[in-house]
């Protein structure tokens, strides 16, 4: 991994994806940025779900979060789930969001009116530290009949990071937890 090179304007910082640089998304590099062209010292590896943007297309954290990417290629980062109340909040998310990598699709979650926040990728025993969240998580699984025999599902919470993950969210409003799962 390169260092960043020095660039004139701080890191801009993605509300609902604060972690973007912590966790790798938004990392140092000197490629170009297919939006604006300029190698900057940061690039993020999020993907633009657009049939217009050229084939392997990198951004700049600037050029996401100031909508240029998604002006310039059309499409979206995300996909916000049911339940956002601001039209302005819903677009943040889906044009002004970097994403990350996951193996399905999913709709980011949203509560009490708004999107999550995202948190990162709890391990089982986080989860199982977090009560509500591990709540929230096996409320969604319940659904499926696999997830009823309570040794399996031990076994599938134990194995979070493996060959399935759960990613945790918080609401902005009122701090619940909401997790999503993807399986591979």
């Amino acid at each position: 991994m390169c260092e960043p090179r020095t660039v004139n304007e701080p890191l801009p910082h993605f509300a609902y994806y604060p972690g973007a640089t912590s966790d790798g998304r938004v990392h140092p590099s000197d490629k170009e940025c297919t939006a604006c062209r300029r190698a900057r010292g940061w690039i993020s590896d999020a993907l633009l779900y657009s049939a217009s943007k050229p084939e392997g297309a990198y951004f700049c954290p600037w050029c996401i979060a100031d909508g240029t990417a998604v002006r310039l290629f059309g499409g979206s980062f995300n996909e916000l789930g049911v339940g956002v109340a601001n039209e302005e909040e819903a677009r943040i998310v889906s044009e002004r969001t970097p994403n990350f990598e996951t193996w399905q699709d999913w709709f980011w979650p949203a509560h009490c009116g708004a999107p999550g926040i995202y948190r990162g990728q709890p391990s089982g025993d986080e989860l199982r530290g977090d009560p509500e969240a591990l709540e929230s998580l096996l409320s969604d699984l319940r659904q499926y009949e696999w997830a009823r025999d309570t040794k399996y599902l031990g076994e599938f919470i134990d194995g979070l990071g493996g060959g399935h993950v759960a990613y945790l969210f918080r609401c902005s409003s009122c701090g619940a937890p909401m997790v999503v799962w993807d399986a591979d």
